[in-house]
């Protein structure tokens, strides 16, 4: 009797994958419940609904009104993500029986019930895409027999910035984490099509996951592998953008005229712009020309060392394109997260750096807002802000640096034992 029950007990246990959902599950929940009483409650004057999410919702029920981005409402954004948000503004219409064809405005969308509900609504899907990542994270760590996949995915997807992401700011970015794990898992699992497909339909969504194409030449077995790859993502890119490009080019292009000081940009550029006599923005093209350059300058090397390479080694194209690229904010630095925190559990060194721009990057973007609205005087407060700035990207060139040392290193390894 005593075996039959341990045997039942055993066959309810909970697999990590489980208890990562679970707990997950459990912790955004609380914190989506406060987010709710503290704007129903302690801070009714809080704005619920960031200007992200009413375009977020104008485009959804543009899409379902038969509307067309670029033309006939306001998109600055990759193509597909209109076609994103449609359903999720469906639910809302639906619950709330709002089926209003008009857009929001400045003016009304505070008195939409659809939109109020909308929101929450994208705060759950951002919670299922974390999660989801957390789990990709998870599967990908176990495959590279990480001893530490269950904590490092778990801590990831439950950290305060995605908290605070998802519950008090709703931040499409929250996407991108799933976005780029899960290519890189079906890279390493050698299923090179379908991790070519989804970075296709990833970067219809957001354009960052362009930034994985490289890994197509990394992972190939053959150029004949290559070629065929190459090709299929030269024809899904221009099967997404094209026909959206048609509708409206001028509008379509428009995007892509991405100013340092345009508002809503915190990274180190726009901060410079604000506190200095030079004006970066006359240069802003030159940045644009210096990350590109750069991404494909290591591109090439870790195709060339591919007997190094190590799928982490993505952060570093993540790390170059936060450093120079006009258009940052602090949000983009999801594209870090996975990677920072399976560093957090490597030897001390690189622990401590990677924990640094961890916790630098969860404030690094109400400090550079600071710096760059001038909106205190107060000297102690302008100088943690700098401080804050500063340690999060003198940090994160140090892990970059380190990177690539460790790569060079392995390299001169190879050659002595041989």
């Amino acid at each position: 009797m005593e075996n039959k029950k341990s045997t039942g007990l055993r066959k309810i246990r909970m697999t990590k994958i489980q208890k990562i959902i679970l707990i997950s599950i459990i912790i955004y929940s609380l914190t989506l419940v406060f987010h709710a009483l503290y704007v129903s409650y302690i801070d009714p004057s809080y704005q619920v609904i960031i200007a992200d999410q009413v375009v977020f919702y104008n485009r959804g029920k543009g899409v379902l009104y038969g509307l067309l981005p670029y033309r006939d409402f306001y998109t600055k954004a990759a193509p597909l993500s209109s076609y994103l948000w449609a359903p999720l503004i469906l639910i809302s219409m639906i619950f709330t029986n709002d089926y209003s064809p008009d857009l929001l405005t400045s003016a009304n969308y505070t008195d939409s019930a659809s939109m109020m509900f909308s929101s929450y609504v994208f705060r759950t899907f951002f919670v299922i895409c974390l999660i989801a990542a957390a789990v990709v994270l998870y599967k990908l760590l176990e495959l590279k027999k990480n001893k530490h996949s269950f904590w490092i995915s778990l801590t990831f997807a439950i950290n305060p910035f995605f908290l605070y992401l998802v519950s008090f700011w709703g931040s499409d970015e929250s996407i991108l984490p799933l976005l780029i794990l899960l290519p890189i898992y079906l890279f390493e699992k050698k299923k090179s099509y379908l991790a070519t497909i989804i970075i296709i339909l990833g970067a219809g969504l957001k354009y960052v996951p362009i930034f994985l194409a490289p890994l197509i030449w990394i992972y190939s077995e053959n150029w004949k592998q290559r070629i065929i790859q190459s090709v299929i993502l030269l024809l899904g890119i221009v099967a997404v953008y094209l026909p959206f490009y048609f509708v409206d080019p001028a509008g379509f292009l428009a995007q892509f005229d991405n100013k340092i000081a345009h508002d809503g940009n915190q990274g180190i550029l726009s901060v410079l712009q604000t506190s200095s006599a030079i004006n970066f923005d006359e240069y802003s093209y030159v940045f644009v020309i210096v990350t590109f350059l750069l991404l494909a300058g290591f591109s090439l090397y870790f195709f060339f060392k591919k007997e190094n390479w190590n799928y982490q080694l993505v952060n570093v194209l993540f790390m170059v394109f936060l450093l120079f690229y006009p258009k940052i904010q602090f949000s983009f630095v999801v594209l870090m997260y996975p990677f920072l925190f399976i560093s957090i559990f490597k030897k001390r060194f690189e622990r401590w750096i990677s924990l640094t721009v961890l916790i630098t990057s969860m404030i690094s973007g109400e400090m550079a807002n600071l710096l760059i609205k001038g909106t205190t005087e107060n000297i102690f407060l302008i100088s943690f802000a700098w401080i804050i700035v500063l340690l999060f990207y003198l940090s994160m060139i140090t892990l970059l640096l380190k990177i690539l040392l460790d790569s060079m290193l392995k390299k001169e390894l190879k050659i002595e034992k041989m």
